[in-house]
């Protein structure tokens, strides 16, 4: 069976307290009370929401609720500054009510209890469910064998899974240094948007002949797909062929950076190895060609003895 929401109740005027605790208690809800900094801080862990006086405890605990965990009523004169209310908001979860002479603000606090208490179990709900999301999503990264990769709008690296192992890179070595570092110097210039561009300055292209791009920021047609670019082993002593893919579909396009990465556009991409079949196809080729060959050396004899 699930427990009543517990409220600590931190308001200055004793007559206030004892009514709004009375109040609650009708309600069904439990209830915690503070008439000091002291009590308040040794009953805050146990609270599901706080009904608390914007000047409690001289204002000390209202500058610092943007960091309290669970929704808050802040309870105010109707001649509080606005502006001061809002900044002390938690998040949407937070609310407040006005005092008035007829006391009818004591009707409204169950009401917004429930409510804050509501709005806080559905952001806890989502957010754990995003939590999830992104754990999953992590997991998928550490088991595909291609290589996954986020630019910055600098062309340097922001994330990398763990495929780029198979470069002799650990993940958190590459991170804040430029793709250059894992890509042969011979293919760079072919592939970087800064020098592609430069070259293609006042050409017309469309989507058949657009440049391909290993720092993409275009998105739709024009994004980069079947890219063969050569990457650098961490040793420099070994090369290796691949093909930036995103399962077949997608090699590289541009996306929104976070404001933490100062927003802008940056790369999401996705590197598959095709060695393999590069060696095989290598393999086939010179098959024909030998077979040409020796086709052209039979007719040649064949000529010959006519």
């Amino acid at each position: 069976m699930k427990r009543s929401p517990r409220i600590l109740v931190a308001l200055e005027a004793v007559s206030q307290r004892v009514k709004a605790v009375k109040i609650l208690e009708e309600q069904g809800f439990g209830v915690l009370q503070a008439e000091d900094l002291a009590a308040f801080d040794a009953a805050k862990v146990d609270a599901d929401a706080v009904l608390i006086d914007v000047d409690f405890a001289g204002g000390a605990v209202a500058d610092w609720l943007l960091l309290w965990p669970v929704p808050v009523v802040l309870v105010a004169n109707s001649d509080e500054n606005p502006r001061r209310l809002a900044n002390l908001y938690a998040d949407e979860a937070s609310s407040f009510v006005l005092r008035d002479v007829e006391d009818r603000w004591y009707g409204h606090i169950p009401p917004l209890l429930h409510k804050a208490i509501a709005i806080r179990e559905s952001l806890d709900r989502r957010n754990s469910n995003i939590i999830r999301a992104e754990s999953s999503y992590q997991n998928l990264l550490r088991v595909i064998p291609d290589i996954v990769y986020v630019l910055d709008g600098d062309g340097c690296f922001t994330y990398l899974n763990d495929a780029v192992t198979q470069l002799g890179w650990k993940p958190a070595e590459l991170v804040g240094r430029h793709f250059a570092e894992i890509v042969h110097p011979d293919d760079f210039p072919e592939v970087s948007r800064i020098l592609v561009l430069n070259r293609c300055h006042g050409q017309i292209t469309g989507p058949e002949s657009a440049p391909k791009l290993f720092d993409e920021r275009r998105t739709g047609d024009r994004r980069t797909k079947d890219l063969v670019v050569r990457l650098r082993h961490k040793y420099h002593c070994e090369w290796t062929t691949k093909r930036v893919d995103s399962w077949g579909e997608v090699a590289a396009l541009g996306v929104n950076l976070p404001e933490f990465q100062s927003q802008g556009i940056g790369t999401v991409g996705v590197i598959r190895d095709i060695s393999e079949r590069r060696q095989n196809e290598r393999e086939m080729r010179l098959k024909l060609e030998s077979k040409d060959l020796h086709i052209k050396e039979i007719h040649h004899r064949a000529k010959n003895n006519l």
